[in-house]
């Protein structure tokens, strides 16, 4: 359906493709779906007897690159210019979490492991590389909005644009968070899971639990709850990612 819209829209058009998989319930990819000439390791098409949900998900995830692959090759020639964005919704499963990574900081969580997703952009004009800058989701619309040279405002989202000329630029303080239910619900939430985060610290506060402190650059996995016995730079740290929940509203 991607590649007929690719080949049939008039100018100007957007597609948003989501894939479904990777995701439960895990199983085996459609043979069709594998990729015809697979990688020694390649577990699509080739998953062993009783295979683990991670080993499942590997395939899934195979199959995935396999359809992208299909568009974008379509897509090239149809419009070699054309901007392509890759994103994750969330991290991965519990179940197939493997170390270093801790299941318990997976998908549904506030911890990186739940919220911190890949995001791949390239298109004209876009210098190769790797930006470690903070973005969010979010920031989609005010950059797509300025690749389609559209003027809008909006006061949580970030263009996206500037960092493909320069990489070591850093537009946003801070990003943020957030689980709860019920869905269409108003505050107070009967549950409320918000993070924030800037280049370094991050703070996780729950409904009804004490806060999480941590040092995502000494503490990447965060194993190690830094609160609540700060120094007094990780006070400073802390007390301003309170403020920013203070001004979101949502302390």
């Amino acid at each position: 359906e991607a590649i007929a819209a690719i080949t049939s829209l008039p100018e100007p058009w957007l597609t948003y493709v989501s894939f479904n998989a990777p995701h439960t319930p895990f199983h085996a990819p459609p043979a069709l779906a594998c990729p015809a000439s697979p990688c020694p390791q390649s577990l699509c098409g080739n998953l062993p007897t009783n295979p683990t949900s991670a080993q499942y998900a590997k395939a899934m995830s195979e199959a995935m690159d396999q359809e992208i692959g299909r568009v974008l090759t379509v897509l090239h020639a149809v419009d070699p210019n054309a901007y392509i964005i890759f994103m994750g919704d969330n991290g991965t499963a519990r179940q197939a979490t493997e170390p270093p990574f801790n299941r318990d900081h997976a998908k549904g969580t506030m911890y990186e492991g739940g919220v911190n997703v890949p995001l791949v952009i390239t298109g004209p004009g876009i210098r190769p590389g790797e930006c470690d800058a903070l973005v969010s989701v979010v920031d989609l619309y005010a950059t797509i909005a300025e690749l389609a040279r559209i003027r809008t405002a909006t006061e949580d989202s970030v263009s996206m644009v500037p960092y493909f000329r320069d990489a070591s630029l850093s537009l946003r303080d801070t990003v943020y968070s957030e689980s709860f239910s019920p869905n269409g619900g108003t505050l107070p939430f009967t549950s409320h899971g918000r993070a924030v985060r800037d280049e370094r610290y991050k703070l996780i506060r729950t409904t009804g639990q004490a806060d999480e402190f941590y040092d995502l650059v000494a503490d990447p996995f965060e194993a190690t709850d830094l609160a609540p016995s700060l120094t007094s730079v990780q006070q400073s740290a802390y007390d301003r990612l309170v403020a920013r929940l203070v001004a979101l509203g949502v302390a």
